[in-house]
């Protein structure tokens, strides 16, 4: 049997998702990524508005644990969910 692993937004103790993304941390955090990648999407190359999480592992902000985050259009981003 696999054994369920919490969020890392509730282990970093958030309430809810949306907690941690109206948070400061998650908003310092979008804005590095959206910068590492010239606002552009990762997927097709337009512009970027919205950040991904391919896993949800902790992210920091030194430039090594952003790497499970990408730059994404809303179109792209919608067609990832």
């Amino acid at each position: 049997m696999k054994k369920y692993k919490k969020p890392a937004w509730v282990t970093m103790g958030y309430r809810s998702y949306q907690e941690y993304l109206d948070s400061d941390f998650w908003k310092a955090i979008r804005k590095s990524v959206l910068k590492r990648d010239d606002h552009k999407c990762r997927i097709c190359g337009c512009a970027a508005t919205e950040v991904h999480h391919r896993n949800y592992k902790p992210a920091t902000m030194n430039g090594r644990s952003l790497k499970g985050l990408w730059s994404i259009c809303r179109g792209c981003h919608q067609g990832k969910h």
